[in-house]
């Protein structure tokens, strides 16, 4: 079915893609603000101009109804075997393609599905035009050009922040902390009264001030004896991993 020289099967995917690519669009034009997930296999030139010149048709048919759509092409290179083998794992125990199929099996059905995508694949480059991201290595590298507007720019530090992996996720209350000048701690105490929406705070400022104070008051010997305490049980939770 993924195999470049069945020509009615890739015809049928041809379709597909266009039709769900449609849909995305009509979607997105509902939404004053939104971003839209087209998750095809966009491995050529060929491809990636069909698509642009879809969305250049549809803003031409929407002008002066709300902002015209962006592109923004996000291309994932992996030369890691880890890496790579980790993602496919990750794709076989997921998807409904795979269910009930040994797992070596599946893999091989996965590394031919591949080899068909990388025999017309074509690298996104400059001359294209595009906005684009390139992945390197699950964000090991990340290469961007051409990017406008904030909201491609949160997309970007979104991307620099995936991984494969399970993660832990280390919650740790503050240190004690060395005493605070006189009168800070009654002080603080004076925030529960501040009324909400009331305007000026001005007056509120010697107890923000002294707040700031607590927050970046000094360890105390048991604060101290606390954070090696604490760095010594991560490094031996973690036996030498990243977290």
């Amino acid at each position: 079915f993924f195999a470049r020289d069945n020509v009615e099967a890739a015809n049928m995917r041809h379709r597909l893609a266009m039709e769900v690519l449609d849909s995305l669009l009509a979607w997105l034009a509902d939404q004053q603000r939104g971003v839209a997930v087209f998750d095809a296999t966009n491995t050529s030139k060929e491809r990636r101009k069909q698509i642009q010149d879809a969305v250049a048709v549809y803003n031409v048919a929407r002008e002066g109804r709300g902002q015209p759509f962006a592109l923004f092409f996000v291309e994932t290179v992996c030369t890691d075997e880890g890496l790579l083998r980790s993602n496919m794992l990750t794709k076989i125990r997921n998807s409904p393609d795979y269910v009930g199929m040994d797992e070596e099996l599946a893999l091989q059905d996965l590394a031919r599905r591949i080899s068909h995508y990388e025999a017309i694949y074509e690298e996104v480059a400059e001359e294209e035009g595009l906005t684009y991201a390139k992945v390197l290595n699950v964000a090991a590298q990340v290469i961007a050009s051409r990017l406008h507007g904030d909201l491609i720019f949160t997309i970007l530090q979104l991307l620099f922040s995936i991984h494969l992996e399970d993660r832990p996720i280390w919650l740790v209350r503050a240190g004690h902390h060395a005493p605070m000048e006189k009168g800070a701690e009654e002080a603080t105490d004076q925030l529960s009264d501040i009324e909400p929406d009331t305007g000026d705070l001005s007056s509120f400022e010697p107890v923000l001030r002294l707040q700031r104070q607590r927050a970046d008051a000094s360890l105390s010997p048991l604060g101290k004896e606390f954070a090696e305490r604490l760095g010594e049980e991560l490094d031996r939770r973690l036996d030498g991993r990243s977290c």
